[in-house]
This record gives structure tokens, sequence and C-alpha cells, in this order.
């Protein structure tokens, strides 16, 4: 196998490779789709199957691109095909460190994608990736992974819970929100995690509601956002109480009950004064008048009583009425 230090090299040297390629510093085409990704995969097999690198290249280079535009997960069968491509790329280049790395990702990708038929077991390219020993697993130490808040990190078409990866080895990395949007995506170099993705809380994130992590499967592709909900009705304004109709006559009628009663009350009164002069003794004279006060302050009283509802009985009316309204 060649030196470690070519490792850098691999992620980036396809677009070397595949003069004239897409730039790397390339915006993603808003149209980007599973589609035209397969399109350049089976371009490229194509051109493969008939040792023609020349139009193998420029596919794979567009398919790399692509990879990271696609806002959906990859597909795990996509990426292994498209990694043994890469493999196959740079056999033919006798580029045995890179082919073995791309050749590794595509058995991490998909361990069942099958050989086509014209790779014999004894071919040397397949001989080379079924021998080669898969590389251990690594990550920042005492690090975990800050995805957006109800979103999830994929690792090569998968979620991950920890920033870990085999090492060597060319990795897809997706970031997705909590609706399942495309917030970044990128290839990394085994293990070189993004800063930005790491984090001190080690504890795994929860799944996104959108995925399905008992079979794997997610629910990107086509979801939208939920509608608002429709503002609630105004409520009507309230009515004004009022006494319905007119002057309350049984107020008024009351009013004049205590009218006569204070009549009465005020010619007893008058009547228990005229004694007065009758009286015989002191104590007598004391018991009169105050039999007199107390019918003058009852009549009082009465009318007083009287007034009260007479007048309430007219306001009470919504005609000519006062109404209070208290709001809280």
């Amino acid at each position: 196998m060649s030196p470690p230090h070519r490792l850098p090299l691999l992620v980036v040297g396809l677009l070397g490779l595949c003069a004239p390629a897409v730039a790397q510093e390339e915006a993603c085409p808003a149209d980007a789709n599973v589609a035209q990704l397969r399109e350049q995969i089976d371009t490229a097999t194509r051109a493969l199957t008939e040792a023609n690198l020349a139009s193998a290249r420029p596919a794979l280079s567009r398919a790399q691109f692509l990879f990271v535009c696609v806002p959906e997960p990859a597909d795990s069968a996509d990426l292994a095909q498209f990694a043994r491509q890469m493999a196959f790329l740079y056999f033919y280049k006798q580029d045995e460190f890179s082919a073995t790395s791309w050749g590794l990702l595509s058995r991490y990708a998909d361990r069942k994608l099958p050989w086509p038929a014209d790779i014999l077991p004894t071919h040397p390219f397949r001989e080379l990736l079924e021998q080669v020993e898969d590389t251990p697993m690594g990550g920042p130490a005492a690090l975990g992974l800050l995805p957006p808040k109800g979103g999830g990190i994929f690792l090569d078409g998968r979620l991950i819970t920890e920033p870990r990866a085999n090492a060597e080895v060319p990795h897809l990395v997706q970031v997705f929100d909590k609706k399942g949007a495309l917030v970044k995506a990128y290839w990394q170099e085994g293990a070189v995690f993004s800063g930005d993705l790491l984090s001190s809380e080690t504890t795994p994130p929860k799944p996104p509601k959108w995925y399905d992590a008992a079979t794997g499967s997610s629910q990107v592709a086509g979801t939208t956002a939920k509608p608002d909900k429709p503002d609630k009705p105004a409520k009507p304004p309230k009515t004004p109480r009022t006494g319905g109709g007119g002057p309350s006559w049984a107020a008024i009628g009351a009013g004049g009950g205590l009218v006569v009663v204070s009549g009465v009350l005020y010619g007893l009164g008058a009547a228990q004064h005229g004694k007065l002069a009758d009286a015989d003794s002191p104590e007598d004279l004391t018991r009169t008048r105050s039999s007199a006060n107390m019918f003058v302050v009852g009549s009082g009283v009465a009318a007083a009583a009287a007034a009260g509802a007479v007048g309430a009985g007219i306001l009470l009316g919504d005609t000519n009425g006062v109404v209070l309204n208290v709001r809280f």
C-alpha cells in the first residue's frame, strides 16, 4: 500500500485527475436530483466497460459533485456503485492506494453490491478489493456530534450519532435540519469531521422525526413544511346590556307605595306632636316626643327610598337609561 502521506490528496485528487472537470467552488444547481446523479453513474459505467477513461473521468467528477448537491440522504447502492467505479479508474492508473480506499467505501456503503458479469473472481481488480482489509474506526476523542436542532448528520447515507468513521477512506457527510432540508454536504477523509459539527457534549443526539430508525429510511424528498394554523375567528363585539325596552314600572310602582308609607308615617308623627301639650308628666312628655320623632324619621327614610325606586325604574330603561360596561 502507498505511504500514508498520500491520504490528504485522496478526495481532491479526482478533480485534478478529471480535467477538464467541475470546479470545486461551483455552486450546486437548484434542480439537482437523484436522476441527474444516476445518469452520470450510468455514463461512467458504460465508459469503463469500454475502457474509455476519457469519458469516464468527467462523468465521475460530475457524480462526485452531485452527491453533495442532491437534497436527500445518499442511496447506499448509488454510493457503492460510484465508489467502485472510482476504484476502477484508479486501478487503471495503477494507483493501488486510491483504488483500495474507494473500494473500501464501496464495501462499507453496500456489502451486497453485485459484481458485473465481466469482472470474474479471478480479475485482478476484484481480487485487489476483496483481499484488502478493513481499516480501523476512528474519530476525535471526547467529542460528540452537533447536528442542527431536530436535524441529523449522515455519513455515507446513514444517520450517525457519534463522530466516528473508517480511517483512510473517503466519506460523504450530509447535514439536514429538522424539516429535512439539506444544510451542508461535503467529502471528508477518514474521520476528519468539520469542526462546526463537533461538540463537547458526548450524549448521542436524537434522530430527526422524519427519520425511521427501525428501517433506516427517511422522508426527506418531497417533504414540505406544515402549513400555519388558521387564525381563530374574531369574537363578535359584546352588546351592551340594557333594561329591555323602557322604564321599570315595577320599580316605579314600588316607589309610589313608599311615598304613601312616608305620608302615613309623617301623619302619625304630626299626631304625636299634637299630644305634647296634653302631657301630664315629664315621663309622658318624653315618651310622646320620642314617638313623634320616630314617625318623622321613618317618613323621611320611606321618602328617600321612594325617590330611589322611582329613579331606578326610569334609569333601567333603554331609551334614556345609563349603562355601565366593565371590561377585563
